[in-house]
């Protein structure tokens, strides 16, 4: 690349009164509006996106490395005011990633796996979904995002990313997975709930949710109405697969705003071994070919087990996953819940969590498609706690809200249904999760040996002059 071409890609768009005027409160609400936002989503990426398709095939988003460097500076032009100097993420991370990779792809005429994943990706998703993920989420999320935690702080209020609702604990796969967390439950959200929750998410900073089960798509009417009326926020919804038909498939590419996973613990063998049904195989097939066809995002989710660890790593996995046409994968590794008769028999030692990490690290470097480590190799990579450090929420079936799946919260008064997320998340749980000092970390059984509800206070109580002076 050129010295001038480099220079005309690193110099930001007018920064000091852009920057100047994303500080300003009053500018900032401003851009943040449904109306204003929802103008400027459709503007800049359908720009964006009409400058990548194909000179040859309008209808496919397939560009060369030379124009997704050249359209990368631009856009990084137009969204770097809106980053304070203190958090450039996009540009210092994500852009500066992706922007290396690919002027090494052009120096050697040879793509690089980043540039491939990105292409791939772009193809299979489609306008609608790259308006949702590329704007509403990446540029949003990071950029006007990081504004919304500077104002939020100034108004001592919380600030979030990411909203995990457990839809339901009922499942229409029988027997359920090894170990299901959802099976003691008989909980379920409805739509009123889940409406308030995630609007009073998105006041709090949020710009992705995650549909978990049971199985979600028991409630697919309610989640629809849920998907329809917040257009610009990326779900991701965790399925069976049992229910993905093509009218569902249909329904959701229109969207443009749902990335259906599929549950997949294996290669046809092992999964009809550990969902203990010769069916599962078929329905997850059946359910990634009706996504393909409609054009609608897909991905795999497998829980990782000591029986399936290297399978689900293995470059054979993998790019069956790719024939059927999927973009993204996470892994869950098996953890029992607290409070839950543990299952060690299903769960990695130490030396097999560490050997997993590397076979993902692996097999992601050489195969075209995201993978995404969500069990101990994640919360090394994030310094701890997803709660705490990566602005994780968790709402279980019952409406109470706790920073993870494997820690059940049991205190009634952190409930959705009954305060609002911002009076929940400022109680002093949620205060010490963003400390970092997870109590349910130091101690496993945190929770399960204290009574319900546990008595978690809202406020902190004031130290008494004992207190006090014990201990200066």
């Amino acid at each position: 690349m050129t010295e001038r071409v480099a220079e005309r890609v690193r110099v930001p768009f007018v920064p000091k009164v852009a920057h100047a005027l994303a500080r300003n409160s009053l500018v900032h609400r401003a851009l943040n509006s449904e109306p204003v936002h929802w103008g400027l989503d459709k503007l800049v990426v359908s720009l964006y996106i009409r400058s990548l398709r194909d000179p040859e095939n309008k209808s496919r988003i397939n560009p060369t490395s030379e124009t997704m460097l050249g359209k990368l500076g631009k856009l990084e032009r137009i969204i770097h005011p809106f980053f304070p100097d203190r958090d450039r993420v996009f540009e210092t991370k994500m852009g500066g990633s992706i922007r290396t990779n690919l002027e090494k792809s052009i120096e050697t005429g040879e793509e690089t796996n980043l540039v491939r994943k990105i292409k791939r990706t772009m193809n299979l998703m489609g306008e609608k979904y790259l308006k949702t993920i590329l704007l509403d989420y990446l540029v949003v999320n990071f950029g006007l995002g990081t504004l919304n935690e500077y104002f939020l702080a100034k108004e001592g209020k919380p600030f979030f990313h990411y909203l995990a609702l457990q839809v339901n604990s009922e499942c229409n796969a029988q027997p359920r997975c090894p170990g299901c967390f959802a099976a003691r439950d008989k909980d379920k959200l409805d739509f009123a709930t889940m409406d308030k929750t995630v609007g009073e998410s998105k006041a709090l900073g949020t710009r992705f949710t995650i549909a978990l089960g049971g199985e979600t798509l028991l409630e697919k009417e309610n989640l629809f109405k849920l998907f329809r009326k917040y257009p610009r926020m990326p779900f991701l919804v965790a399925t069976n697969g049992i229910l993905v038909d093509e009218a569902y498939a249909k329904e959701v590419a229109q969207m443009g705003n749902v990335i259906t996973m599929i549950n997949t613990p294996g290669l046809e063998p092992t999964t009809t071994k550990i969902r203990r049904t010769p069916e599962a195989w078929e329905s997850i097939r059946k359910a990634a070919e009706n996504l393909r066809k409609y054009g609608a995002a897909s991905g795999f989710a497998s829980t990782v087990y000591r029986s399936n660890f290297k399978e689900v790593s293995s470059p054979e996995f993998v790019q069956q996953m790719i024939d059927f046409g999927m973009i993204l994968g996470l892994y869950f590794g098996y953890t029992d819940p607290i409070g839950c008769s543990p299952q060690k028999e299903l769960g990695l030692t130490p030396q097999m969590n560490e050997e997993f990490s590397q076979r993902v690290k692996d097999v992601s470097s050489t195969h075209p498609m995201f993978l995404v480590d969500t069990s101990g190799g994640r919360e090394k990579l994030i310094g701890g706690c997803p709660a705490g450090k990566a602005g994780l929420i968790y709402v279980q079936s019952n409406g109470n809200v706790g920073a993870c799946p494997m820690v059940p919260q049991m205190d009634k008064r952190l409930n959705v249904r009954t305060n609002s997320m911002e009076e929940i998340l400022k109680s002093s749980y949620f205060e010490a999760i963003r400390e970092g000092k997870p109590s349910c970390l130091r101690n496993p059984v945190f929770l399960s040996k204290l009574p319900t509800p546990v008595p978690l206070i809202f406020e902190r109580k004031p130290k008494s002059k004992s207190q006090q002076g014990n201990q200066s």
